[in-house]
C-alpha cells in the first residue's frame, strides 16, 4: 500500500529519469503503468512539473505512514469524515464561490463545533471577542447540541440500521430490474454517436484520435483568420431533424 501511494505521485511527475519516475509502479504485464508494460510513456498535459515533487512529497509521506494505514485495516466507514465535511459545506456550499479567507473561517468554525459543540464553541469565540453570551443564544446552542446527539443515537439504533439495510437491498433490486428493462442508460460518449465506449484510452479516459472526427482534421480545414473549423455541408445546409443551420460551408466563409 505504501508503494502504491507513492507511485501515484512519482508516476504523475515529469522526471527525467524514467527508472526513478516509475520505481514505485507495479511490475507486471497487466500493470496500470504504461511504462512498465511497454517501456515507453507519452507525457500528458496533466502531468506535473518536477517542482511539484518536493511540494507534494510531505503530504504523500504522511498518507503512506504505517500508523495511519493500520487504522484502515478494520474497514471502518468514512461516516465521521463525511459528517465533518457536511459541517464545512454547510458554511461554504460547493455551488457557491468562496474566497480563501471565508473557507478558512468556515473550516475552523466547523472543526470547533465538531470537537467542542455549538455551546462551548460559540462561548469561547464570544469570550475572545469580549462579547456577551446572551440567554437566547446559549439556549439555542444547547438545544442544537442536544438535537444532534439525539439524531445520532437514533440513526445508530439497530432498528434504523435494519431499515437502511432493507432499503438498500430494495434499491439494488430495483436498479437491476431497470437495467434489464431499459438496458445501458449511461456511459462515456454513449449517445454522441462519435466514439464507442470500448474505444477509449484506458489510462486517461480520453478518446483515441482515430475515433474522433476533429482529431483527423488538417490545417487546411480551418479558416486562417478566425481559427474556425470549416465544415462541408450539403446544399441545404440544414439538419433534417432539428431544422437548425449547420456551420457555413467553405464557400460562404
Amino acid at each position: 500500500m505504501r508503494r502504491a501511494i507513492l507511485a501515484v505521485l512519482y508516476h504523475e511527475v515529469k522526471l527525467a529519469d524514467d527508472a526513478e519516475r516509475h520505481s514505485y509502479c507495479p511490475d507486471s504485464e497487466e500493470s496500470w503503468c504504461q511504462f512498465k508494460r511497454t517501456k515507453s510513456m507519452e507525457d500528458k498535459l496533466h502531468h506535473l512539473d518536477p517542482i511539484f515533487l518536493d511540494l507534494l512529497m510531505p503530504t504523500f509521506v504522511r498518507l503512506s505512514d504505517p500508523v495511519l494505514l493500520e487504522r484502515c485495516l478494520n474497514g471502518y466507514t468514512q461516516n465521521q469524515n463525511e459528517s465533518l465535511n457536511a459541517l464545512i459545506w454547510k458554511r461554504c456550499p460547493k455551488f457557491l464561490w468562496r474566497g480563501p479567507t471565508e473557507i478558512q473561517v468556515g473550516t475552523k468554525l466547523a472543526v470547533l463545533q465538531w470537537n467542542s459543540g455549538s455551546h462551548i464553541g460559540r462561548q469561547a469565540i464570544l469570550d475572545q471577542m469580549s462579547l456577551p453570551y446572551e440567554e437566547h443564544t446559549q439556549a439555542a446552542s444547547i438545544e442544537k447540541d442536544a438535537r444532534r446527539v439525539r439524531d445520532s443515537l437514533y440513526r445508530a439504533s439497530e432498528q434504523q440500521k435494519g431499515i437502511r439495510t432493507v432499503l438498500t437491498k430494495k434499491k439494488a433490486v430495483e436498479e437491476e430490474r431497470m437495467k434489464k428493462d431499459e438496458g445501458k442508460t449511461y456511459g462515456r460518449a454513449l449517445f454522441s454517436g462519435l466514439v464507442e465506449p470500448d474505444k477509449w484510452d484506458s489510462e486517461d479516459d480520453e478518446p483515441l484520435a482515430d475515433n474522433v472526427p476533429l482529431a483527423r482534421t488538417t490545417t487546411d480545414q480551418w479558416d486562417s483568420d478566425d481559427n474556425i473549423l470549416v465544415a462541408n455541408v450539403d446544399d441545404k445546409g440544414w439538419q433534417s431533424e432539428d431544422d437548425e443551420p449547420l456551420i457555413s460551408p467553405a464557400s460562404s466563409v
